[in-house]
């Protein structure tokens, strides 16, 4: 480690300020991308799975790998969010693989799977299923402690001023991070696009889905509870809760 020994810059050589200076700025560089390196680039193992989760889900092939790969693609911080904004442009139709898609996105928080999700709830042109789909991952990234099922949604109850009851458990659903983090503003905004579509969407499901959901994240802050990771996937966990009742 380079040492200045001189008690008075005036009479240090020049030459040593600047050998010293540059390594102060390549220790700095150093630690910068120590603190940068993400778990993909780290584990070369995980870092190959990635790459054919990827390959699986954007090409289509090897088509019997689809369900693997979605249930792989949310440990991939690095390209997990990338793929799964994606694949909301182009949601598929049928109601597993949307299902499958929706545990994939709830589990990782990162601003891309954000930003397809969020289109895709907005989307008044988007199959009824799809925004609803959608939502569920919002409330996800909301509050990771309340369990959605579809039919919480597509069956809505009459108009009431009681604030719909969601299943909750105590840890709440199992997220990752990916490396572009939610903005700072998502859970305002996700809360404001609940309230726009309960005032004004034309598909009566989707503007009641608005109202029980603004009721219910009203009063949701940023508690303990919020953003935590646990062990346990949003798919098992619902089926655990439906076996039990």
């Amino acid at each position: 480690m380079l040492k200045q020994t001189c008690l008075s810059t005036s009479r240090c050589n020049p030459r040593w300020h600047c050998i010293a200076g540059v390594a102060v700025l390549f220790a700095s560089l150093s630690s910068c991308v120590s603190a940068q390196t993400t778990r993909e680039a780290a584990d070369a193992t995980l870092r190959a799975d990635c790459r054919l989760a990827v390959q699986t889900l954007e090409r289509g092939h090897p088509a019997p790998k689809s369900e693997w790969a979605l249930s792989m693609i949310y440990w991939c911080d690095e390209s997990g969010g990338a793929v799964l904004g994606r694949l909301w442009t182009r949601p598929p139709v049928d109601s597993v693989a949307l299902e499958q898609l929706v545990d994939a996105s709830a589990a990782l928080l990162d601003q891309r799977v954000y930003a397809g999700v969020l289109n895709s709830a907005r989307d008044a042109a988007a199959p009824r299923a799809v925004r609803l789909a959608a939502l569920r991952v919002l409330c996800a990234f909301l509050s990771p402690t309340t369990v959605i099922s579809p039919d919480d949604l597509a069956k809505p109850k009459g108009d009431t001023a009681v604030v719909p009851l969601f299943t909750t458990v105590d840890h709440g659903l199992f997220q990752n991070h990916g490396t572009a983090p939610l903005p700072s503003g998502a859970r305002n905004e996700i809360r404001d696009l609940f309230a726009a579509l309960w005032r004004s969407d034309t598909d009566p499901v989707i503007r009641a889905a608005g109202r029980s959901l603004s009721r219910r994240f009203l009063r949701v802050g940023s508690n303990s509870h919020d953003h935590s990771t646990v062990v346990a996937r949003p798919s098992v966990v619902a089926t655990k809760l439906n076996a039990s009742g």
